[in-house]
């Protein structure tokens, strides 16, 4: 995606201060974290290929219900607060000392806050389970507080190449450990320790050992808070929208355990996942390496609208077809991943699916209003999101059961997704659905033909085949509706990726 030009805002600064060349940033970002995505396909595949054989369905219930909890604990965290950095202007030096020395407290609120929610647990018969992985985790908490200071820096400074090294070497931290954890039999707290503890330390490490950076003497003393108001009121506003984003998964873990049990939460979770570790990769890959840069341009509309309205459109572009590639050949791919054991999970796939596709668009739009510093609309946004899960909560206590729950839970979220969507195109180029979002509808639908016919004309094959055959018939057929019908929206999107001339070439298209 092309942002060369300078914000207007770059133009009244002093000579002296740099201006950022957009297209190397995102040159180099996509790059590196191109690479990373390799190496975590990669390594997720290990680690998944051999967790999912030693940890039975209830662990992953276990774990999926005491996320949930720690999701709405998290949306406190000094990342919502540090990342007010990110909204800075060029020029404007974040004060990273205030950062460290608030950030200190309320990192140590949470780890208390935690073991409270593990101490209410051992009470409660259904939630007894959760109770010590809530204990292990809350240990996560103080070290949060360097990983965050370390990703937020490295974030602002456009880093992408140490960023990328670092989290590569986080992933295999976890993975190593994960692994060993779950073959001594430690169950769901193998995954615990791993992902929420080791997982995000060598961001601090860097920081702090390599970096060498220091927290201001009397960091430990009580914060300023009058001297922190605009990083406070910025991260309430985050921490309210994201809380809002997690009361849905405060209220399955509340609920589903009581209701259809650890083993169907799991599955739930395992078929949600699936799309996210699979076609939702590269869409997650944009949004992180362009949303640093929306901010900086947010002072003049017009640019920003013609910047905001490529990044969503790219993004759809991208995810709408897998999505649905997904959703119809998910149990092919559950099976490749997570072998027989997890059969049961078929039906769930679907509707789960469309809700982890509904989300994460979801999170799209939130995140133009955010860039624009609509964080009112941004915590309604959320607010609606969180409303939409009631319905689904009724099903499962009425004893609706796994499969009418995930179904209520993805209608409920395309329903919000569109709601978002409308309110978010007033900072959105006019005609951006009909332009950007129709054609790649229009192309997923006849790749799910394409494959539809294809399973008629062949329907014997190994799953491996199977699978292979089949995602490339319709990355084909989705490609060629693209380019011959709308190769405008197409050449759009190439020309703001690196390597532009080779693909123009390969999809013979014009270069002017």
């Amino acid at each position: 995606m092309d942002y060369s030009e300078p914000a207007p805002e770059a133009e009244s600064v002093a000579p002296s201060l740099p201006v950022i060349d957009r297209r190397r940033v995102i040159t180099q970002g996509l790059v590196w974290s191109g690479m990373l995505q390799v190496f975590l396909v990669a390594a997720n595949f290990v680690s998944m290929i051999v967790l999912v054989r030693l940890l039975p369905p209830a662990e992953y219930g276990r774990l999926a219900a005491v996320t949930g909890v720690l999701a709405i604990i998290n949306c406190f965290s000094c990342g919502n607060f540090i990342a007010q950095a990110i909204q800075l202007h060029e020029g404007e030096e974040p004060d990273w000392g205030a950062h460290w020395n608030a950030g200190f407290y309320i990192q140590i609120g949470l780890f208390v806050a935690c073991n409270a929610a593990a101490s209410i647990c051992w009470f409660i018969s259904p939630y007894r389970p959760m109770a010590p992985l809530l204990h292990v985790a809350s240990l996560g908490f103080p070290f949060d507080l360097a990983n965050q200071m370390g990703l937020m820096r490295l974030r602002r400074d456009l880093n992408y190449p140490t960023l990328r090294l670092v989290q590569a070497i986080g992933t295999i931290i976890t993975v190593v450990v994960s692994i060993c954890l779950a073959l001594l039999g430690a169950g769901a707290f193998s995954l615990v320790i791993g992902y929420n503890i080791l997982n995000g330390m060598p961001q601090g490490f860097y920081l702090l050992l390599i970096k060498k950076w220091q927290p201001p003497r009397g960091w430990w003393r009580w914060p300023k808070w009058r001297d922190y108001v605009t990083p406070l009121k910025f991260g309430a506003q985050l921490s309210g929208s994201t809380g809002l984003a997690a009361a849905r998964g405060m209220l399955e873990a509340t609920v589903l355990p009581a209701t259809i049990g650890y083993a169907a939460v799991g599955l739930l979770n395992r078929a949600q996942v699936l799309f996210a570790t699979t076609g939702g990769r590269v869409a997650a890959l944009v949004v992180d390496i362009v949303y640093p840069l929306l901010p900086r341009s947010a002072g003049n509309p017009e640019q920003f609208s013609r910047y905001a309205t490529l990044f969503v459109k790219t993004i759809l572009f991208i995810s709408i077809p897998a999505a649905v590639f997904v959703a119809i050949d998910g149990p092919l791919l559950s099976r490749l991943l997570y072998g027989q054991k997890w059969i049961a999970a078929d039906p769930l796939i679907c509707p789960s699916t469309i809700l982890a596709w509904a989300v994460a668009t979801l999170l799209v739009f939130v995140a133009v209003l955010q860039a624009r510093n609509r964080l009112r609309l941004a915590f309604s946004s959320n607010l609606i999101a969180a409303i939409s899960a009631m319905p689904a909560m009724l099903v499962a206590i009425k004893g609706g059961g796994a499969l009418w729950y995930a179904w209520t839970l993805a209608i409920g979220q395309l329903v919000v997704v569109c709601i978002v969507a409308k309110v978010a195109s007033s900072l959105l180029e006019r005609h951006w659905f009909a332009r950007g979002v129709l054609p790649s509808i229009v192309a997923a639908l006849a790749g799910i033909l394409s494959v539809v016919l294809f399973k008629m004309v062949l329907p014997n094959l190994a799953t491996v085949s199977r699978l292979c055959l089949e995602a490339f018939v319709f990355t084909v057929v989705v490609a060629l509706v693209q380019r011959c019908f709308f190769s405008g929206l197409l050449r759009e999107i190439i020309l703001r990726l690196p390597g532009r001339d080779l693909l123009l070439g390969l999809t013979f298209l014009r270069t002017n």
